[in-house]
């Protein structure tokens, strides 16, 4: 997850960008406060972003769901605050 988790001053350009390394995402939920953040999934589903910018002084939290090459599904989980 970029940027990354518990990072106290993330830039707000280009955005937030969440990977599965070695694997695929099944699907990723990212809110603003409140606001649920727009994105959409690469067509190999290995990298999802966020369509805009992030807000400043804004915090974000992400859950996301991957599975790895055997198969096994994993939970990212994280937020971040991004600078004034």
């Amino acid at each position: 997850m970029t940027p990354g988790a518990d990072t106290a001053s993330a830039p707000t350009e280009p955005g937030l960008t969440v990977t599965a390394d070695g694997g695929r995402l099944i699907s990723v939920v990212a809110y603003a406060g409140r606001d649920l953040v727009s994105g959409s999934l690469d067509a190999s589903r290995t990298r999802w972003r966020s369509s805009r910018a992030l807000r400043p002084g804004t915090e974000y939290v992400v859950n996301a769901v991957a599975t790895g090459r055997d198969g096994v599904a994993a939970q990212i989980a994280g937020r971040f605050q991004t600078r004034q």
